[in-house]
């Protein structure tokens, strides 16, 4: 009689431990995945440095680390005003609405590699478009802009 009472307790501990594999098993593949996706989503190319595996954009942690490394000069676009009210550290203001944006832009070196952020990557995107067909190969931007920046919880500067 103890084994029948005993049974349907084994049956439940069997059954936790076995979610609990899946679970672990399950988060593990996570983890090794966007660890993969994350080696995979930037190459190395020893002139310019890293460059995106969609050939356009940076998440905002790959361009952190990046500009942190000093591998990629990174310009914000937006206005002065809400650069002040916050902006990555290490980025240039650049305002694209400024009339000698492209004049700017032709002034940099075509052989470094520049992440464009702006607020949500609208802007960033038409900076990326004006560098490239100024001849500039390595030009990206960082995803989602300084919005995306911010919920990922990145730090940033702000001005008074």
């Amino acid at each position: 009689m103890a084994n029948k009472k005993n049974k349907p307790i084994l049956l439940i501990i069997l059954t936790i431990m076995a979610i609990t594999a899946v679970i672990y098993t399950t988060s593990s593949k996570k983890t090794n995945s966007t660890e993969t996706d994350t080696t995979t989503n930037t190459a190395t190319n020893t002139t310019t440095g890293a460059i995106p595996k969609d050939n356009l954009g940076f998440t905002p942690q790959e361009t952190y680390n990046l500009i942190a490394s000093n591998e990629v000069v990174c310009i914000d676009v937006r206005t002065p005003m809400e650069y002040s009210s916050g902006h990555a550290e290490g980025c240039k203001l650049l305002p694209i609405s400024e009339n000698n944006f492209a004049d700017e832009i032709k002034a940099l070196d075509p052989n470094k590699t520049y992440i464009f952020i702006c607020r949500t990557q609208n802007r960033a995107t038409k900076a990326v478009a004006i560098a490239r067909n100024l001849g500039f190969e390595h030009a990206y931007l960082s995803s989602g802009g300084i919005l995306n920046w911010k919920r990922s919880g990145l730090p940033v500067i702000k001005y008074k």
